[in-house]
């Protein structure tokens, strides 16, 4: 899944965070558009470190005060099954829990973050000493998904656990991203605004809109840039292609 900046050396690659493949498996284009960076940018530093204070409850809070028990009771089968402390569960946010149940099952499954698509091109970008950047911290990631309305983080624990713990899920989006299917990502995008809208709005359309200034600075230089974010800030109307074109540009499909 990449785009080119029109009249630009500046490429945007859509990434997926976690995947069974080892290495990873580029088209090639995109193999073409990273081998030619000398300056790679990232969602972030893959290297930094994070506080997590913000994922917690307030002092005497526990999440079954905030979620039914239908919720909990499923939220705390998923959390002992995958091998989890429940201690642990009772001081977090529910958008938090939702999170680390997804990663847990999906890790689990077999697909790990360290074989992300980002995870993989980013130690590759290293190995060959390319210029590496970052578009914001791990804190700024933390900081969003830790001040979601409470009520979107009760909605999205709720979807999870009355899955799979998101398993399924995260297998068609790297079935999608294997098929650079780039219609299942719009599909999947609105699904996600419509449960919730407020956080969504903050982790693609915001973050989008922050990183653009970025993008177009690098685009007004000669060198070869790949900026490697989510599929997901890629799709729809608050994808980069879009807000892109309502500044008179045009991001340019490739692959």
């Amino acid at each position: 899944m990449l785009w080119q900046l029109q009249g630009s050396n500046t490429y945007v690659l859509g990434s997926i965070h976690a995947t069974d493949m080892n290495p990873v498996q580029l088209l090639q284009e995109e193999e073409i558009a990273f081998s030619k960076a000398t300056h790679v940018f990232f969602e972030i530093d893959y290297a930094d470190s994070v506080d997590l204070a913000p994922t917690l409850l307030p002092p005497n809070a526990h999440l079954p005060e905030f979620i039914t028990a239908d919720t909990y009771t499923a939220t705390r089968a998923h959390w002992t099954h995958l091998g989890l402390d429940e201690k642990s569960l009772l001081t977090i946010k529910p958008g938090w829990a939702a999170l680390q149940l997804m990663g847990h099952a999906v890790q689990a499954a077999g697909y790990t973050p360290q074989l992300g698509v980002d995870a993989q091109l980013w130690n590759r970008a290293k190995c060959e000493a390319k210029r590496i950047g970052n578009l914001e911290s791990r804190s700024e990631q933390i900081r969003i998904l830790a001040t979601a309305p409470i009520e979107e983080q009760v909605a999205f624990l709720a979807h999870v656990v009355a899955l799979d713990a998101g398993l399924s899920e995260f297998r068609e989006m790297l079935a999608a991203w294997k098929n650079r299917d780039a219609p299942f990502f719009e599909r999947f995008l609105s699904a996600r605004i419509a449960l919730m809208p407020k956080t969504t709005s903050e982790l693609i359309w915001r973050r989008n809109t922050n990183w653009i200034p970025t993008v177009l600075e690098k685009a007004r230089q000669p060198e070869p840039t790949l900026f490697v974010v989510g599929a997901l800030h890629l799709a729809g109307s608050i994808g980069l292609p879009n807000l892109l074109a309502q500044q008179g540009q045009k991001l340019l499909r490739q692959a």
